[in-house]
């Protein structure tokens, strides 16, 4: 799922409660963002985000492209 849109249109709050909905069935989320300024904003809002070529593969390994 992608979010995006002005400052205060309402991406945190929506994000807090798919997170929410999400564990209440026992399942995982993960946030992914594109830069590390979004990164660190996210995680101001406390979400553990990371950006794309950080994000491991099965394997461990990065995939193609670096991510």
């Amino acid at each position: 799922m992608d979010v995006s849109g002005i400052a205060g249109a309402g991406k945190s709050h929506l994000l807090k409660q798919v997170e929410k909905a999400t564990i209440a069935v026992g399942k995982t989320i993960s946030i992914l963002s594109p830069t590390d300024a979004s990164v660190k904003d996210l995680r101001k809002a406390g979400f553990q985000a990371r950006t794309f070529p950080r994000i491991p593969t099965q394997a461990g390994t990065p995939g193609p492209a670096g991510y």
